[in-house]
């Protein structure tokens, strides 16, 4: 944790205006690593915003233990993430429209590419989704991701592997099956 973090951290605990100074720090990051897991804008901003209040709420409890605060952000935003899909697993799907779709060719490929990996990112665990999300969507370290997760930085090399083979197997399809 950088110094003034730490400084800043402690200040919030009774001036909502050094909270102000962490929301700016931290706000578009956590968005990011949000809209990237949900998927659309209304959804993200929701999260985003519960996590700040969720932040808000519980700043006088939070340890200062060497971590960035970044890593208690991304925490508490990937709970809430992850209560969104358990919310959403409930309900039944919904096809894939290509209603709005540009119908030239090379527009009908991005779109169904999209598509495709959204799906396989679906398809994956929360667990997988959100190693993913931090390494490739908030562009993280693994030693940052480490911090994060409360794990080793060769824990995360290992889940990275795994999640991103679970991917390509989605994505793919099964090695040795034929295309339609």
């Amino acid at each position: 944790m950088h110094r003034d973090e730490e400084q800043l951290v402690a200040a919030a605990r009774t001036d909502r205006a050094a909270f102000g100074a962490l929301y700016d720090l931290y706000f578009n990051d956590i968005y990011q690593y949000v809209a990237r897991r949900v998927g659309t804008r209304e959804v993200a901003e929701d999260i985003t915003g519960a996590t700040w209040e969720h932040a808000l709420a519980a700043i006088e409890r939070y340890e200062i233990r060497g971590l960035p605060f970044a890593a208690w952000l991304y925490r508490i935003a990937g709970n809430l993430v992850a209560n969104h899909h358990r919310r959403l697993a409930v309900r039944t799907e919904v096809p894939f429209d290509n209603a709005g779709v540009d119908h030239k060719t090379e527009a009908n490929d991005r779109a169904l590419e999209r598509q495709a990996v959204s799906d396989a990112l679906a398809a994956l665990s929360e667990s997988d989704q959100e190693i993913l999300s931090l390494c490739y969507f908030t562009g993280l370290s693994p030693q940052e991701i480490s911090e994060i997760l409360g794990c080793s930085a060769q824990a995360v090399h290992k889940r990275l592997h795994r999640a991103r083979t679970r991917f390509r197997t989605h994505f793919e399809g099964p090695v040795g099956a034929s295309s339609p």
